[in-house]
């Protein structure tokens, strides 16, 4: 069974914001421990999760707190580093911290140093945070999320200026697109040397969504030996058919894009959208179905060695040029 990187879920937030939330509990989200075991995910990014608005940054803190209880409450079954070098285990998940939405870092009203203060203390207490994602869906005092058309603001070029030269990627998954290119240009004007993905994107081309990739986003990421994991969540996907998953994934092979999996499992316990249930296709509900989701690529003409590529060998490549050392992973 291939061993498997995915670089997105929220099982951290759901821990500090469902009651009586289980990392065990199979009913109430995709990317249980048990899931990621029996699914052979050998790394997963876990990331810290707010909406925009009044006490993200408390919320915030409490789930950096979840991630430490997380890997001390369940040693059989994930670990951390606080280093970048990472010794993959065979039977555990090796697990990474990020940020999705900057929110999360820095209030809207508290002052700018703090972000600074804030995130000096985290490297020192994790020793690494993987990507940060600026924006969530709406638009923050960083820039324009998705659902925005606001571009970057003077905040987001200080938290890249911050980000410089630490192996901190920049995420494109929640961004507008005013918001992406606008990054692009400043990292380029201001000759910051920082990785770009997009780390839970479809492509827009196959489904018409602000969440998923635009062409022109696909070749600057291509061009700046960046990655996209695709997403399973469905109003990313298609509305009714979950097969679309694949012509995302051949969508990408085409375009020369490398893949990897960013399924982006989150709790729906909360959640009481009519328009968006069932949030995720049954046959991508869980990362436990990593093995059949594979056997169905092969099914669609792609051998072992592609399966390979999306499964973990792209993403320990981006990973290596990043700056982590990965051991026993094959």
């Amino acid at each position: 069974m291939l061993p498997i990187i995915d670089l997105h879920c929220d099982l951290l937030s759901y821990l500090i914001n469902v009651p009586k939330a289980n990392a065990l509990n199979t009913t109430d989200i995709g990317c249980a421990l048990p899931y990621l075991r029996e699914g052979n995910v050998k790394l997963q990014t876990m990331a810290v999760f707010t909406p925009t608005q009044k006490g993200c940054n408390a919320n915030a803190a409490k789930q950096f707190d979840a991630f430490e209880q997380l890997c001390k409450q369940h040693p059989e079954y994930i670990f951390t580093s606080n280093t970048k070098q990472i010794k993959f285990n065979n039977e555990k998940t090796a697990a990474l911290l990020a940020i999705e939405n900057a929110s999360g870092l820095l209030e809207e009203n508290e002052p700018l140093e703090l972000l600074f203060e804030r995130l000096d203390a985290l490297l020192k207490r994790f020793g690494n945070l993987l990507y940060i994602t600026f924006t969530h869906h709406t638009e923050n005092r960083f820039g324009g999320g998705n659902y925005s058309e606001a571009g970057l603001k003077q905040d987001g070029v200080e938290l890249l200026r911050y980000m410089h030269g630490k192996g901190i990627a920049v995420d494109f998954s929640h961004t507008s697109d005013q918001m992406a290119f606008d990054l692009l240009a400043t990292i380029d004007k201001l000759q910051l040397k920082i990785p770009v993905l997009a780390s839970h994107s479809n492509m827009r081309a196959v489904w018409e969504h602000p969440r998923n990739l635009p062409d022109e986003l696909i070749e600057e990421i291509i061009s700046r030996k960046g990655i996209a994991g695709v997403n399973f969540v469905r109003a990313f996907l298609h509305e009714t058919n979950p097969e679309v998953l694949y012509e995302h994934i051949n969508y990408g092979f085409d375009k020369k894009l490398p893949l990897v999996f960013g399924a982006d499992f989150f709790s729906t316990a909360m959640l009481n959208d009519p328009a968006r249930i069932p949030y995720f296709f049954k046959v991508l509900s869980n990362a436990g179905q990593y093995p059949a989701i594979l056997k169905k690529l092969q099914q669609h003409g792609h051998d072992m060695d592609v399966c390979g590529d999306i499964a973990h060998e792209n993403a320990m490549d981006w990973l290596q040029r990043v700056g982590y050392t990965l051991l026993g992973a094959s």
